[in-house]
């Protein structure tokens, strides 16, 4: 495993950025926490909690309101600029309040309740708005963390500040001290206004976002609502039973602002924490899916420690620990479902859930709550049930998101790379149709092979009927165009008129004598094999493609080894795959065994993986499994992985060894490792025409080992979105590079995860060299011990290049290594060894 680092890298240009949105952050969760402290302590001191539920539903209905003034009032306005003067405007009335809370109590503490309800999660929400507008996800994934654990800072101060002023302050002194964090945000907003330029590129985004209808009308969309839903309705009742604990306590002020002051504290201590170690080394080990499932499932352990003890300890505990992960380690991965959104749907999703979906499901809370109160009564143990059921229903909707996130994630690759699927062509009018067919009986090449094209991909039934006339056409390509179609299936015609067709070419070629005698037939209506032989190498192009489909037709495995033959041939390789591929299952294990045999032609063995791919069978797939570990031919194996591929990707039920495969990748995965560890030295060294011939030759092997792997891991996990992801790896382009990577990281197991760490990590160089060091328990080699490493590799290539620096460097230490290939078997390095022998003896 890699070094564990614990504080995430800060890069130069990012230093500014990180201080700027971390002030920021730990201003805003100062300003909520305070007011979110007040708050709760005033309404518990003046209202029972049994009114909690009814304050719970109207406050959903005044959220949604307030989401929609306050969406309307930011119109036009850059985020910053929004955050800045929300802020001011909600410091400026907690001064108010401050005034009414010396007159009134009850009416001005529920108000006072409502109030800061629902701007304090428009202001947070805005803050991560402002923070995904200033950092690309590559940057998210670093620093996210570190940016988090700020604002948990500010609730830490909060919490202690309130214990601290809480017993000898008047609560509307206190809210004087909310007020001052309230306007010191628009101060720190300042270093993150955008140029004018961009600022109207932000007004232009945002107009776009007004006119958006269909932000919620994505699945995915409404998967994120209902998860956000089920989880606020499980934190409602959670908190519930946590004031109802409190309010059994105690029901005065100073005690309750001390209590709440102390809760907030350790939550943010521990929340800290959390966000600082276990955040980002969650995410980067285990991923979203699993760090995601860590809330839940502790709320549902200690919920079970309820039911056993129904008495405060067990509650509070469970309810710090669903506040503290809520505010760390669950918001940061939260943060990461949003990624794969569009960027004109992204912002007004997060605002409604945010927001609306937050205060909805405090309504929904209360009005279980107050369901179960009227029932059954509302205990503690009768509410730990209804937290248990909430719990299962969150497990099962976290399943299903966490499934949508990466069919998300891969569309949001797809969408960036590009990608259009294939036009399926569509059928043409009945006029057009038989206009095309009229054509087919003109005298005219040009126009009866316009009209074959059009009608073979729009209606290729209406040429069928016309097959036997357009073998006696005049022209020889109007005759060869209908045998070489597939699409009208003229071989059955073939076998009753092989003579004709034979004479046919005949006609409307040069050597008309030797191409009657090459054509004879047999009583079956088949060519003799001389004379099959003949037409299959027959210099004209039209006539050996209409052998190769006569050969097809006759569906006879003792024509397979001449066509196997025939694929050596640059000039007949298409029309024997395409005639070899027609056979389908009946000649597979033939193929598999010319692909096994060592000594076949090499050039033989590269086309048969292409054909066997076009057959796609499982007997294919075993046959093209017998060689996909042979690693003394590169090519031979790459096509080999890319007949699997495509294999999978028309028909994923096929049965694949999984255990084999990955004992596959895990070795394909170490020679990338070692390569990669094998170049490093020779980075740093490009002077030079010999450094750079090896330096580029170990990256072509390191290339070549990334694409094996992920044509490996296309057999293991969905082909197509694999090998999308790898081109978005390759990709310059920074957010479509990290969007592959989250991708990766939401669909591979753990193991996998770790195993491909140092390949798809964003991460220098240089410490992805360490960290495959590592992994490999190796020591970072010296030039000297590269080069023998590669001296004794079976690639002839990179054992020439090798020779070749050791030569130009004159390095008299390799010597006795560069002596023993002088008898080498391969040209290039035996005459590159003498070469280097020269160089060496000749040192003055």
């Amino acid at each position: 495993m890699s070094r564990i680092r614990l504080f995430p890298r800060i890069d130069t240009d990012e230093v500014h950025l990180v201080w700027s949105l971390s002030l920021l952050h730990f201003l805003v969760i100062l300003a909520f926490t305070l007011a979110r402290i007040a708050r709760d302590g005033l309404l518990l001191s003046t209202v029972s909690v049994v009114y909690l539920p009814y304050i719970s539903v109207g406050l959903a209905f005044w959220t949604a309101l307030a989401v929609h003034l306050f969406d309307r009032l930011s119109a036009g306005l850059s985020s910053p600029k929004v955050l800045s003067r929300a802020a001011l405007l909600t410091g400026l009335s907690v001064a108010l309040f401050s005034v009414w809370f010396r007159q009134d109590g009850p009416a001005a503490a529920i108000v006072f309740y409502l109030w800061v309800s629902a701007y304090g999660v428009l202001l947070v929400a805005q803050f991560w708005i402002v923070a995904n507008e200033q950092l690309h996800p590559g940057r998210a994934r670093r620093l996210i963390g570190l940016i988090g654990a700020a604002g948990i800072l500010g609730g830490i101060v909060a919490g202690l500040l309130a214990v601290l002023l809480g017993p000898v302050l008047s609560p509307p002194v206190g809210l004087l001290i909310i007020v001052a964090a309230h306007l010191a945000i628009p101060f720190a907003t300042r270093g993150l206004e955008r140029s004018q330029a961009d600022s109207l590129e932000a007004e232009r985004a945002r107009a776009a976002l007004e006119r958006s209808t269909s932000a919620l009308a994505s699945r995915y969309v409404q998967l994120l609502v209902l998860l956000f839903l089920v989880a606020g309705v499980t934190s409602g009742v959670l908190d519930y039973q946590f004031k109802y604990a409190l309010q059994q306590r105690s029901t005065d002020p100073h005690e309750l602002t001390w209590l709440l002051g102390l809760f907030n504290a350790a939550q943010n201590v521990l929340a800290l924490a959390a966000g600082l170690g276990l955040s980002g080394l969650l995410l980067s080990r285990v991923g979203v899916r699993v760090t995601s499932a860590v809330l839940p499932v502790g709320i549902l352990l200690g919920s079970g420690a309820i039911l056993l003890w129904p008495v405060l300890v067990p509650v509070f505990a469970t309810r710090l620990y669903e506040a503290t992960l809520r505010t760390s380690i669950t918001r940061s991965a939260r943060e990461f479902l949003f990624f794969p959104l569009r960027d004109e749907v992204r912002a007004r999703a997060k605002r409604f859930i945010e927001s609306v979906i937050d205060r909805g499901a405090d309504a929904v809370a209360g009005l279980l709550i107050l369901g179960l109160n009227v029932l059954l009564g509302g205990t503690i143990l009768q509410l730990t049930a209804l937290t248990i059921v909430l719990v299962v229903i969150w497990l099962v909707v976290e399943v299903v998101v966490t499934r949508a996130y990466s069919t998300e994630l891969s569309s949001s690759v797809e969408r960036m790379l590009g990608y259009q699927p294939p036009v399926v062509p569509s059928r043409h009018e009945p006029e057009a149709v038989a206009g095309l067919v009229s054509l087919l009986g003109s005298s005219r090449e040009t126009h009866v092979l316009y009209a074959l094209d059009r009608l073979l991909a729009i209606d290729p039934e209406a040429v069928r009927e016309r097959v036997p006339d357009l073998l006696k056409h005049a022209s020889s390509s109007v005759r060869f165009r209908v045998m070489a179609s597939p699409e009208l299936n003229a071989a059955a015609i073939l076998r009753n008129t092989a003579a004709v067709a034979a004479a046919g070419v005949s006609s409307g070629a040069s050597e008309p004598a030797s191409r009657e005698e090459a054509a004879t037939v047999r009583p079956d209506g088949i060519p003799d094999d001389e004379g099959l032989d003949a037409l299959l190498d027959d210099p004209d192009g039209e006539v050996r493609r209409a052998s190769f489909r006569l050969v097809a037709a006759t569906q006879e495995r003792s024509y397979v080894p001449a066509l196997v033959a025939r694929l050596e041939h640059t000039r007949q390789r298409k029309d024997a795959r395409d005639a070899l591929a027609s056979f389908g299952s009946l000649i597979v294990g033939t193929l598999g065994d010319y692909l096994a045999d060592r000594r076949s032609s090499l050039k033989v063995r590269r086309e048969i993986p292409r054909v066997l791919a076009t057959i796609g069978s499982q007997d294919a797939v075993h046959s093209l499994l017998r060689v996909a570990d042979d690693r003394d031919c590169p090519i031979l194996l790459q096509r080999t992985l890319w007949a699997l591929n495509r294999v999978r990707k028309s028909d994923v039920s096929l049965f694949l060894p999984r255990a084999t495969i990955a004992r596959q990748l895990h070795d394909d995965v170490d020679v990338y490792l070692r390569l990669m560890i094998h170049r490093a030295p020779l980075s740093g060294m490009t002077n030079g025409p010999d450094v750079r011939l090896l330096h580029r030759a170990v990256t072509e092997r390191l290339e070549r080992a990334h694409e094996l792997i992920f044509r490996r891991l296309a057999l293991l996990y969905p082909p197509r979105d694999i090998l999308r992801a790898r081109r978005g790896l390759d990709s310059s382009d920074t957010r479509l590079r990290t969007q592959a990577r989250e991708y990766l990281d939401s669909i591979l197991t753990i193991d996998d995860r770790w195993m491909l760490a140092p390949l798809v990590g964003e991460e220098a160089e240089a410490e992805r060299v360490r960290a495959a060091a590592f992994r490999l328990q190796l020591e970072p080699p010296s030039l000297l011990q590269v080069l023998r490493t590669l001296l004794a590799s079976r690639d002839s290539w990179l054992r020439a290049c090798t020779l070749y620096l050791i030569g130009s460097k004159r390095l008299d230490e390799l010597a006795d290594l560069v002596a023993k290939h002088l008898d080498a078997r391969d040209a290039t390095v035996r005459e590159t060894a003498a070469w280097a022998m020269a160089h060496l003896s000749s040192r003055v």
